[in-house]
């Protein structure tokens, strides 16, 4: 037992006794057991004549008060206060049969704590014009919370809580704008301040989706601030706006005309919400007062033209009112989110453009730092520079390969997006530098360094590669060259265009590697003099017929015919090659030895007593490479001389490359993979009856061969040569990357073209011809002499 407050002296155990408040008209409304004066175990008894009362305790003082022991009431039912809500206690109707109800309608908790604050319901429209058309519409129920009332907002509804997340409904401060460590008016002021360097003293009022069942997303919250001298007016708007799936968030600021009652106001956008939506556009706001309806609405103009309109209903806040909303919008959040990514889905579905997100911030800061220590440790030999807008990094070692000559290079960012592309490879290399993201002093010197190091690299995914080889091989699979997927993959090469390709090749129109015979020769000279060679070795006559898969343009067919007389059979599946070809050859007189078909080489038929495919291998695909070699034995004498032009690629690198994505097989040659030495070597004692007669390097060549192309090319294209409809910049720029990346492969050997002789079973001549010097300068060729007793190795000044 203890006294009341006015009786009682204090003792040392107050902390463990709470002491009930005096009697008045608000405790009768708070406590059930004050408001029951005719409950059976005090019949009648006059409350207020009793000096004396059961005390509530809580052990320690920690525990919220309970009923004791002894005490036989019960405990008021929290589903029916606070759910339902009805902001009646239990027993009212004996109350006020005891007069204490006598006082007037006592007005509802909600009534009580919140003046300002409700709820508003409506729709959301959003709609697209341009570039893609597009709609749609859903219900919402939204919270206006006056930030003076936060705090005791859901005080007596239980499902509902603004500190505790996990409850069915309520506000979060983690939600909302600011950090949650800082009281959220006081954000806002400060956010207010820092952007309009005016401090708003009013009251402030946020219009928000609220949280359900533990889940949160606000695509984007409305702050008011209002004037202090009209709670009505604002001054001031806050759009804190987020994202999906990033989670970023940004508020956009704005003051307001606290006279107008509709507020037009302009932002241009700075912040990606949408991977459908570029960042070029101005947004438009124009929003009424909130009132009994409140319409709020955003459009943008641009390159994504688009509109979002919110029409909402006031609805007085009430306990009965959040259980309604609760019940109507279980799990908005998930609903939102759900609708946002169904329609994107739908947009991309429509053809919508694609738009990635700028990698800003923290984010590119982190991604700069991975790729900068991932350069520091794999970059040695050769030295590279990254310049960006926080300075540049210089790794590696310009002089490390001795030769007296330093190789190094820079590359200038110039989207910082370029960092999360460099980290995919080659391709994301090819990519960005396409897209205009980054430049370089040198781009041959870029790919020289990259080449001279990629073998740490190649150690790694030779680790990586029982796990990979299955799923790479059942995409090879899926994806393997058919006779019709040839068509189109030669197709996106080779037929971009023969004036193009008539820009950049010299008169042979010859698109492989040229034999330079002296420094001083031209391209010109450099093919006529690839094509005598490969005339020499395989000893064409007259007497000859020669099968050649992979026609080009018809250089070797037209040369190989009119310097021997040899009757030729050319083929190639590309339309445009086939149609030029065929004109060359009509042009030439040479109608009745040439033959030009149109036609797969597996569908080809009959005996021919030599054979040649110049670099028509690399378009054959892995998995062909044992087909492509017994269809040439088929097709081959059995004393006849074959011989093939190859871009190889080094043995310790073709497993980890044969079927890994990158710039020139999904860019430039579709399907395309380079073969071995060891691979070709392989299939031919494999799946012929061929033998290996000689083979030649001749890579050197190939590093001056593509400066050329590469020179002829970019003079085209400054002198407004190409198309421009055709060969867009992007076009260009993937060009010279493609041209340069090669260039450096074979400079550095990672990549190499040589010639190999093979010869049918039956066949004897084996002449070793005379050698040539395999680059611009007096360095000796090296040949390989595959003979019956060994091979031999021969080196001719």
């Amino acid at each position: 037992m203890e006294l009341p407050p006015a009786r009682r002296a204090p003792g040392p155990h107050d902390r463990d006794v709470r002491h009930e408040p005096p009697d008045g008209p608000r405790r009768a409304a708070r406590l059930l057991r004050d408001a029951e004066p005719h409950r059976p175990h005090r019949p009648g008894e006059d409350r207020r004549g009793h000096p004396v009362r059961a005390p509530g305790l809580h052990p320690g003082g920690r525990r919220r008060p309970g009923p004791s022991r002894g005490d036989q009431r019960r405990a008021p039912d929290p589903l029916l206060r606070g759910v339902l809500a009805l902001g009646v206690p239990r027993g009212r109707r004996l109350q006020r049969a005891a007069g204490t109800a006598g006082r007037g309608p006592q007005p509802g908790r909600f009534a009580r704590v919140t003046r300002r604050s409700a709820i508003y319901r409506g729709t959301v429209r959003h709609r697209r014009t341009t570039p893609i058309a597009h709609a749609f519409t859903y219900d919402v129920g939204m919270l206006w919370i006056d930030l003076e009332e936060a705090d005791e907002l859901f005080a007596h509804a239980p499902l509902w809580s603004a500190r505790r997340p996990r409850t069915p409904g309520g506000v979060s401060r983690a939600d909302l704008l600011g950090d949650p460590a800082v009281p959220l008016d006081v954000a806002v002021r400060d956010l207010v301040q820092e952007r309009l360097g005016t401090r708003p003293t009013g009251r402030i009022g946020v219009l928000t989706t609220p949280r359900t069942f533990g889940r949160a997303f606000n695509p984007v919250s409305f702050y008011l601030c209002f004037s202090p001298k009209d709670d009505d007016a604002p001054v001031a708007i806050v759009a804190d706006v987020e994202n999906t799936p990033w989670n970023e968030r940004h508020a956009y600021v704005a003051a307001c005309d606290p006279d107008a009652r509709v507020q037009d106001l302009a932002f241009e956008k700075v912040f990606h919400v949408s991977p459908l939506m570029g960042m070029a556009q101005r947004y438009r706001f124009r929003l009424t007062r909130p009132g009994p309806t409140w319409s709020i609405h955003i459009a943008s103009d641009g390159e994504s033209a688009f509109d979002a309109t919110l029409n909402l209903r006031r609805e007085e806040l009430s306990g009965a009112a959040l259980a309604r909303l609760l019940a109507r919008f279980p799990l908005q959040s998930a609903r939102t989110g759900a609708l946002i990514y169904s329609n994107a889905l739908r947009l991309k579905l429509k053809g919508a453009p694609y738009h990635p997100h700028p990698v800003k911030d923290m984010r590119a800061s982190k991604t700069r730092t991975v790729l900068h220590g991932l350069l520091k440790h794999w970059i040695r030999d050769g030295e590279l520079t990254l310049v960006d807008a926080h300075g540049s990094t210089t790794v590696g070692d310009a002089w490390k390969d001795g030769t007296g000559t330093p190789l190094r290079a820079t590359v200038t960012i110039h989207d910082e997006r370029a960092y999360r592309a460099l980290l995919k490879g080659s391709l994301g290399l090819a990519e960005s530098y396409r897209d205009g993201w980054w430049d370089a002093d040198d781009l041959v010197g870029i790919v020289r360094i990259a080449a001279r190091n990629i073998h740490r690299g190649d150690a790694y995914r030779r680790r990586l590669r029982p796990v990979l080889a299955p799923v790479q091989g059942a995409v090879a699979t899926a994806r393997r060259n058919t006779i019709d997927r040839s068509k189109e993959q030669i197709s996106a090469h080779y037929d971009l265009g023969n004036d193009l390709y008539g820009l950049m090749l010299d008169e042979t129109m010859m698109y492989s590697s040229a034999i330079y015979p002296t420094p001083e020769a031209t391209l010109h000279e450099a093919q006529l003099c690839k094509l005598d060679r490969i005339c020499d070795k395989l000893e064409l006559g007259p007497d000859d017929h020669l099968l050649e898969i992979g026609t080009g343009w018809g250089g070797l067919a037209i040369h190989a015919a009119r310097r021997s007389g040899c009757r030729v059979t050319t083929t190639t599946i590309s339309r445009e090659q086939h149609a030029l070809a065929v004109e060359r050859v009509r042009a030439a007189g040479l109608q009745d030895r040439i033959t030009v078909l149109l036609e797969d080489y597996r569908n080809l038929t009959g005996t021919y007593s030599k054979l040649v495919s110049i670099e028509m291998i690399e378009a054959v695909g892995w998995r062909d490479f044992p087909t492509f070699f017994r269809v040439c034995g088929e097709r081959l004498a059995d004393d006849g001389l074959m011989l093939l032009q190859a871009i190889t690629i080094d043995d310790r690198a073709y497993d980890v490359e044969k079927a890994t994505k990158s710039f020139i097989n999904q860019l430039i040659f579709p399907g395309g993979c380079l073969p071995s030495v060891r691979e070709i070597q392989r299939c031919v004692g494999s799946f012929t009856a061929l033998r290996n007669v000689q083979l030649e390097d001749i890579t050197p060549h190939y590093v001056t061969t593509l400066a050329a192309w590469r020179e002829r090319f970019e003079q085209a294209a400054a002198a407004g040569a190409l198309d421009e409809q055709r060969y867009d910049k992007q076009f260009r720029r993937i060009w010279s990357l493609y041209l340069a990346y090669c260039e450096g492969g074979f400079a550095e050997r990672r990549i190499q073209d040589v010639q190999i002789l093979l010869a049918g079973p039956r066949f004897r001549g084996e002449a070793l011809l005379p050698g040539l010097p395999d680059q611009p300068t007096s360095a000796p060729v090296t040949t390989l002499h595959l003979a019956d007793d060994g091979p031999h190795t021969r080196h001719v000044a």
